[in-house]
């Protein structure tokens, strides 16, 4: 009995099988524009299965026209809560819509630790983008590992005040400082 039967020489399963993953993932990707919420969730829910590797794919999908499209990928994005995809959730809390700005920080809070560093960065060099910084205080307010850092409150009370894009930049430098004493902030 012959066990490579159907093998044919030359012929890589490894190519075949990114193939139809990719024409998967584009398949899954086209579904999250559904109209029926039920298609969108099972597509979601197989991307999410998938992990990190379609989070690239997700990528141009949040500049997209399509509010349900753009929630959806970060919906995705969110429940993946991959590392990697940090950026893209951070970017997503410029969104104008409230909910996706909402979904992002949900998937900031799930990563946890390594969002930090780039949070702050994003605070001190745009500390004029209002969304950006209720999506700050959702993380900070969301994630309970920070709470025993005084620095984390005097954050999101610059946050909330009406002065807020002045007083940001120093309290997020002073959130920085105060981790990297204690060696707590990822790099």
């Amino acid at each position: 009995m012959n066990i490579h039967a159907g093998y044919k020489k030359n012929r890589k399963p490894v190519y075949y099988h990114k193939k139809v993953k990719d024409r998967e993932i584009q398949s899954l990707i086209k579904d999250l524009q559904s109209k029926d919420g039920l298609a969108r969730q099972y597509a979601r829910e197989k991307l999410v299965s998938m992990g990190r590797k379609v989070a690239e794919r997700l990528a141009d999908l949040l500049n997209h026209p399509d509010v349900i499209l753009r929630w959806e990928a970060v919906k995705t994005l969110s429940q993946i809560a991959d590392p990697d995809s940090i950026p893209l959730l951070i970017t997503a809390l410029y969104d104008k819509d409230e909910d996706i700005r909402w979904v992002a920080g949900e998937g900031l809070i799930a990563i946890g630790f390594p969002v930090i560093n780039p949070l702050l960065d994003e605070l001190i060099k745009n500390p004029g983008s209002f969304f950006l910084r209720k999506g700050a205080h959702h993380f900070f307010t969301g994630s309970h590992d920070y709470r025993d850092y005084p620095e984390i409150s005097d954050l999101i009370s610059a946050l909330d005040a009406p002065n807020a894009k002045i007083n940001t930049p120093g309290a997020a430098r002073m959130v920085r400082q105060a981790l990297a004493r204690n060696n707590t902030a990822a790099s």
